[in-house]
């Protein structure tokens, strides 16, 4: 392999975790949401 592959290949792994901050925020405001009297009054019983 060549120097150039090699270093274009490990910037392409660079992991800064922005999406799994994005989802974590978006998992917690929905959950938040889920707990509102407005969801569950139009909650379908199972």
């Amino acid at each position: 392999m060549s120097r150039k592959y090699l270093k274009e290949s490990a910037h392409a792994n660079v992991f800064d975790g922005s999406e799994e901050i994005f989802a974590y925020e978006r998992t917690v405001s929905r959950l938040m949401e889920m707990r509102t009297e407005i969801y569950l009054s139009h909650r379908k019983p199972s």
